[in-house]
């Protein structure tokens, strides 16, 4: 229930209290929080190690928490410690006022003894139809300029033509067969010698601000596997300032490999109120010229036969 008595339904307007005291703390309410994964959901899983993370997580006192959720610290202390068990309505009001991810809602409610209400629908059927036509537009309508569909471990999906050039302009054929399953990472291109690396002027400030999102996103797994490969510091893993001064407006790439030179900048973008782990998980890359020579390659490219890149 809620303060005043009336059912919690998530995201029902009753919580724009709620959302008036994040934004007094300088939390946007609708901004997504992305957090270090929760512990493994394992026997030994349960909800009150879980809500702790993530109150941590987000820096905040129980006090804080017990505010916006319209609870008090004694409950929510209770809750944490394991000696009061909560109901599927407070663990879906701690959860949207949290602003933790869908996944991690279910396995919140499934610690607490409930099932997990958000589906995880193949991207490929019927359901997601229409959103995978979208995504296909999208990208479609991106030509010239290169894009793509990611998952939330940066798998790609979904890729256009102008893309699958640019791989090949830089990347020889016998390197996409020994990098194996990282020549379907995004990330992955950008720190594995065999993929884009080698070419990277920028590599090492790129490379730490990738990181950087990656640690913002926690996907400490990937961080991992991207330390692994030879040549990347381990400080890369740790936050630091780096040197603003060379700092674009965005972060934008520069490869260059003998007389070809590509700088590019991308934008982000995800579905909007998704209610589906798998939609709101993906997002798209879309790729844009930085400077007028990448900006004339790009159309180069598309003027050209299939395959006509290298």
């Amino acid at each position: 229930m809620a303060g005043d008595g009336s059912p919690y339904l998530p995201g029902n307007g009753a919580y724009a209290a709620v959302r008036f005291k994040l934004s007094s703390m300088g939390t946007s309410f609708f901004q997504p929080t992305q957090m270090p994964p929760p512990p493994p959901p394992g026997p030994g899983a349960a909800f009150g190690p879980m809500l702790r993370h993530f109150r941590k997580a987000r820096q905040w006192s129980q006090m804080q928490l017990a505010l916006m959720a319209n609870a008090s610290s004694r409950h929510l202390s209770f809750l944490e410690s394991g000696r009061a068990q909560p109901s599927r309505e407070m663990v879906l009001r701690l959860a949207e006022v949290l602003r933790v991810t869908l996944r991690d809602q279910n396995q919140l409610l499934q610690s607490a003894g409930f099932a997990a209400v958000f589906p995880e629908t193949p991207l490929g059927t019927d359901p997601l139809g229409p959103h995978r036509r979208a995504l296909e537009l999208i990208l479609t309508q991106q030509e010239p300029y290169p894009g793509l569909v990611a998952d939330a471990n940066w798998n790609i999906r979904m890729r256009n033509e102008p893309l699958a050039r640019m791989a090949r302009s830089l990347i020889p054929p016998e390197n996409f067969a020994a990098a194996g399953a990282a020549a379907g990472n995004a990330v992955k291109y950008l720190f594995d010698p065999l993929l884009w690396r080698p070419y990277i002027v920028n590599w090492e400030l790129t490379a730490r601000q990738m990181m950087q999102r990656l640690r913002d996103e926690g996907a400490h797994e990937l961080m991992a596997d991207l330390l692994r490969y030879p040549g990347v510091p381990s400080g890369l893993a740790t936050p630091g300032p780096g040197d603003a001064a060379l700092r674009d407006p965005a972060m934008t790439i520069r490869l260059v490999k003998g007389n070809l030179r590509i700088h590019y900048f991308s934008i982000l973008s995800t579905f909007g109120l998704p209610q589906d782990i798998t939609l709101q998980e993906l997002r798209i890359k879309l790729f844009f010229p930085a400077d007028p020579e990448t900006e004339a390659l790009f159309r180069q490219w598309a003027e050209a036969p299939a395959g006509a890149s290298r």
